[in-house]
């Protein structure tokens, strides 16, 4: 099905599943990469379609259409691996979140995010942090720039349970707890909060600011932990004995 009077881009945009591949097939050598991203954004593509794509040297020079076939379900899990090489990082951080993409191809996608984190300026692992997916939380909230971690604490993915494995297993400094600590959002969350007051890098003057947030449990539990901070634990049973006005929240030097 070559092209006639009527103009490509006309002709894939009324094509169903069987001319689609015809088309493409026949017309291989002219496409070009917006004719190419038109078929694979066409929801009669297939995995046929995809291979004739394939097929062209030409066309998968384009990082575009790259990007597309990597990102498509259809695509043969080799050949979608194979283009998630030399793509930018929005392109991986675009597939690394995209749902409807082959598990494996989004885990290679956002590992290779990952290993480019350290190469990115600041701007950029911001960018990456307002939108990534929860494999790449760990290294962003670990980032030593607290503009990284403001940025992942909005993202729309980050769970309660993902700040808890963060504060039991990753590598928090005392200014990334103190940030977290003024997160109001987020300490509203007991089980958060709890892990933040119980976290042994926590600031000090942090940990007290959130005392009167806590409930009569957390405050039981820090006053019986032995391994709490001493004033920490000491305004914690004081507050269990006599309520919210009785702690003075000052800081005070260790």
């Amino acid at each position: 099905m070559s092209v006639g009077e009527t103009g490509l881009p006309a002709r894939i945009s009324k094509a169903n599943r069987s001319t689609l591949v015809a088309l493409v097939a026949d017309n291989l050598t002219r496409l070009t990469e917006r004719d190419a991203l038109q078929a694979l954004r066409h929801p009669h593509a297939s995995e046929a379609m995809i291979e004739e794509i394939l097929s062209s040297k030409t066309l998968l020079a384009f990082r575009g259409v790259r990007r597309l076939v990597a990102a498509h379900p259809l695509t043969p899990r080799h050949a979608a691996l194979r283009c998630l090489e030399d793509l930018l990082w929005r392109d991986l951080l675009d597939i690394g979140r995209e749902i409807r993409t082959l598990p494996p191809v989004r885990i290679a996608a956002n590992r290779k995010l990952e290993n480019a984190l350290r190469f990115l300026a600041v701007g950029e692992r911001v960018a990456v942090a307002r939108f990534a997916a929860s494999a790449l939380f760990p290294s962003l909230l670990d980032d030593p720039d607290l503009r990284v971690l403001e940025a992942v604490l909005a993202n729309s993915r980050l769970t309660s349970e993902d700040l808890q494995r963060w504060l039991a297993t990753g590598h928090p400094r005392p200014e990334a707890l103190a940030f977290v600590a003024r997160e109001a959002r987020w300490m509203s969350r007991p089980a958060v909060r709890i892990a933040l007051l119980t976290h042994r890098l926590t600031p000090r003057a942090a940990a007290l600011a959130l005392l009167t947030s806590a409930s009569r449990g957390e405050w039981r539990r820090l006053a019986e932990d032995p391994s709490c901070d001493a004033l920490l634990a000491a305004c914690a049973r004081e507050l269990l004995e006599n309520g919210p006005n009785s702690v003075d929240r000052s800081p005070k030097s260790p």
